[in-house]
């Protein structure tokens, strides 16, 4: 829905270009966006604020609307803000700003929310999922909306590990408060995690800097500790009034009780109790983020040309973006593959447009 204002709703709309960013823009982007992908702290931290910056501030009177920052690269720019909705009123003026006073012929955005917009020849596709829960306003809802086989699971695994283990603790930290040592930890059974399974965790040392100092500046840091040592734990970041799981982990030894997901439903609870408007478990469509009551939604890469000659001009961009996007449809057809049950679930998938029937298919995971 595109709640942005337009130059019906808003006689004083006005749209300006600034080098660098604007005054507040922390505060300013995390009371507009409410996520942690279109913060100037995030990209600190991850080196994007080093290029040539320039910042779109869209007002209407005296309340400020809009921030869209930006990098340039010749005539292509680039926005840095990720994982939220743009409006396509909004992109048609941001995107006329950077063609008329930013001399570009290009503009791309990552893993947004957008639809293409009409006074301009795009390319779009999907890039990410974000599963996102939206928080009801007390633990009570949220523990009745849940199936009653994902309630009861809950119940069962939490009673069977306090009678099991008396020191069991679960413990939360923000910000300031949150010990390196602790994050350290739950990164290191993430990477035990990864390597049972055969797999490379993603977090290396520059990942491992970067969630530390960000943690300092806007983390809750969840863990269940038995005996005084972590066993499971997950490491958030709030930016506004929506929380984004950043990593989750336990150790193997625990496996029998669950205590990676009994870890996050706690975790979301004090979300709640904290105020919090969304629960975001981000991309990687887990069974466990459906059990809790997330729900997908897509985030695409769209790509602005200002005129289709232009588009003609760039055709390493389009077959970038073209092959991004048969990339990203050929992984979801596995996916869809493995959960429909290998070739014979292919076989249901193409019953409907062959004229057979498949019966009710599934959806992208059980909430119960």
């Amino acid at each position: 829905m595109d709640l942005s204002p337009s130059r019906e709703t808003c006689a004083e709309l006005q749209g300006l270009v600034f080098d660098g960013l604007p005054a507040d823009a922390e505060a300013q982007m995390a009371r507009l966006y409410g996520n942690v992908y279109a913060l100037p702290a995030q990209w600190k931290l991850t080196g994007m604020l080093a290029g040539n910056i320039g910042s779109y501030v869209e007002s209407c009177g005296n309340e400020l609307t809009a921030i869209i920052v930006f990098t340039r690269d010749g005539r292509r720019v680039r926005v840095l803000n990720e994982g939220h909705c743009f409006p396509a009123a909004l992109l048609e003026r941001f995107s006329a700003q950077m063609f008329s006073q930013g001399n570009a012929d290009v503009v791309v955005l990552h893993a947004v929310q957008a639809d293409p917009v009409a006074a301009y020849p795009s390319f779009a596709y999907e890039c990410l999922e974000d599963i996102v829960l939206d928080l009801p306003p007390t633990e009570e809802a949220y523990f009745s909306r849940l199936g009653g086989a994902t309630r009861s699971y809950i119940k069962r695994y939490l009673n069977k590990l306090k009678k099991t283990f008396p020191t069991l603790s679960h413990e939360i930290a923000s910000r300031a408060d949150i010990r390196e040592k602790d994050i350290l930890d739950l990164i290191a059974l993430n990477k035990l995690r990864m390597e049972q399974k055969g797999k490379v965790a993603g977090i290396d040392e520059v990942e491992t800097r970067r969630i530390v100092a960000l943690a300092k500046e806007c983390g809750i840091l969840s863990v269940f500790r038995i005996d005084g040592r972590i066993i499971a734990g997950t490491i958030n970041f709030q930016a506004g009034s929506n929380v984004f799981l950043e990593t989750i982990a336990h150790d193997p030894e625990w496996n029998d009780y669950r205590v990676g997901t009994l870890c996050c439903y706690l975790t979301i609870c004090e979300c709640i109790r904290r105020g919090a408007r969304e629960y975001h478990f981000l991309w990687g469509p887990h069974d466990y983020k459906f059990r809790l009551l997330g729900v997908e939604r897509r985030l695409c890469h769209l790509t602005i040309y200002r005129s289709r000659l232009e588009m003609a001009r760039h055709p390493l961009v389009a077959a970038g973006d073209l092959k991004a996007r048969l990339r990203r449809q050929a992984q979801s057809l596995r996916r869809r593959l493995k959960e429909e049950g290998g070739i014979a679930g292919f076989a249901r998938m193409l019953a409907p447009w062959s004229g057979g029937s498949s019966g009710p298919r599934r959806g992208a995971g059980p909430a119960g």
